[in-house]
């Protein structure tokens, strides 16, 4: 009997280490590992942003802070105008094959162009900014990627977005009077692909949001730190922000934060108990 609570016991670990090791090699970071963000409403005023940024700045180790801005314009009204990078045709994933043979079927399955997932980033997945956002982004210094946004291009992340040196980005209108979407608009820009742990599809310069009809408005600020914010810096910062208003939260990039140890405790502990009363 206790050999039997004790196999049950490590039974029960050996699960609740594989599906730890499972939830962290799924786990996909936001922003850079110890960088820390918050959201900023569309209508946030510059004179605003000055003030989140020197009631925050204090709490954090901060190196620098950039302001994100998002083409999309959904917030000042009922209508919605959304945009975002297109893959190119022969990167989406074909449709799967009819009347296909089993190994038909696993060779669509395993196709790369259907397997491949975007990367999620916290302030979405098209932003606009320079080459201060995109050091930001990246975490340094690009002076080809820079030569394409000062040139009115943009930068994509995800090389199969990239289709002979341009990008296109897809406008999609939902007009609220009449409940519908209407036609979509599809614009054709210089980009270059720039490698990136984490980052939106594409960021584009402010002269490529004027290309495509887009009237910028804050999406958030991100800030470069010199070390990962402890977790009672981050909430400092929160009260501090909170203050100014009670919407207003830090998300601190951390990696991977599973409880393994602390479930291992309680299995160890709860062996010892079984086993202690069976002898």
């Amino acid at each position: 009997a206790i050999m039997a609570a004790v196999a049950g016991s490590v039974a029960a670990g050996i699960y609740v280490a594989s599906s730890d090791l499972a939830s962290k090699q799924a786990y996909q970071p936001l922003l850079r590992a110890g960088q820390a963000a918050l959201w900023l409403g569309p209508g946030t005023t510059a004179s605003q942003i000055e003030q989140i940024t020197d009631a925050a700045t204090p709490a954090l180790p901060v190196a620098s802070s950039v302001v994100l801005r998002t083409p999309n314009d959904c917030g000042t009204s009922a209508d919605c105008t959304t945009y975002q990078a297109v893959l190119p045709t022969s990167q989406q994933c074909p449709a799967p094959p009819r009347q296909a043979t089993l190994a038909d079927m696993r060779a669509w399955a395993a196709d790369p162009r259907c397997t491949s997932q975007p990367t999620p980033f916290l302030l979405g997945s098209a932003l606009v900014g320079g080459s201060d956002a995109l050091r930001a982004l990246i975490g340094h210094d690009d002076p080809q990627a820079d030569a394409v946004l000062s040139a009115g291009g943009a930068v994509v992340f995800d090389q199969r977005y990239l289709d002979g040196g341009r990008v296109t980005i897809e406008r999609d209108h939902d007009d609220a009077s009449t409940g519908q979407d209407a036609a979509d608009d599809r614009t054709s820009l210089p980009a270059v692909f720039v490698p990136a742990t984490t980052a939106p599809q594409v960021l584009l310069s402010p002269a490529a949001a004027r290309t495509i009809g887009a009237e910028p408005a804050p999406a958030g600020l991100l800030f470069d730190t010199t070390r990962t914010p402890t977790e009672a810096e981050e909430s400092k910062a929160d009260k501090a922000l909170a203050l100014i208003d009670d919407q207003l939260t830090v998300h601190v990039e951390r990696g991977y934060q599973g409880h393994l140890d602390l479930q291992l405790l309680f299995l160890i502990i709860g062996a010892a108990i079984v086993t202690a009363r069976k002898t």
